[in-house]
């Protein structure tokens, strides 16, 4: 069963509607919030720390991830470029966006190696989304800080607390 169908079963039971499912995660899980909410046009999205550009990060990986990205795709360079462009695809295609939060370290590389050129593309097709850009270093230190934010957005989208989004 796809991830959709277990998301939309679990829904239709419990009489969840379309627009308040939220997508949530950081890191890789932070990719699949972004990808699933945008793609199937889910309520939320809130992704800390996320690896956007799949290619890049799995090309820069040891040895073994980069056999991987070869494996899956079944040609390293091609794969690659398929892989970054993924997500940024289906962000041009999605015809309603998902309220997006996002939260990166200022220091983690992932803020600008992955988190600045999503947020470029919002800004370039008026997507509306939060960043919140917090005072650390490494990606390691993501679920130290991932953590509160992740359960304010929850506590604000859950009491139903109008939260502003911003354009960068």
């Amino acid at each position: 069963m796809s991830v959709v169908s277990l998301i939309t079963k679990i829904a239709n039971e419990l009489g969840v509607l379309h627009e308040n499912i939220i997508c949530a995660g950081s890191s890789k899980g932070g990719f699949a919030s972004l990808y699933f909410g945008i793609k199937y046009s889910f309520g939320y999205v809130i992704s800390g720390g996320a690896q956007t550009r799949l290619g890049e990060y799995l090309a820069y990986q040891p040895a073994e991830t980069k056999y991987i990205l070869s494996f899956i795709t079944g040609n390293f360079e091609e794969g690659r470029k398929y892989l970054n462009n993924l997500l940024f695809d289906v962000v041009r295609s999605s015809q309603r966006q998902p309220k997006i939060y996002i939260h990166v370290g200022k220091g983690d590389h992932h803020y600008k190696g992955h988190i600045i050129p999503l947020t470029n593309l919002f800004d370039e097709l008026n997507i509306e989304y939060e960043l919140d850009v917090a005072d650390y270093q490494e990606h390691a230190q993501l679920g130290e800080f991932f953590a509160p934010y992740l359960k304010e957005k929850m506590e604000k989208i859950l009491n139903n607390t109008d939260v502003t989004l911003l354009r960068a």
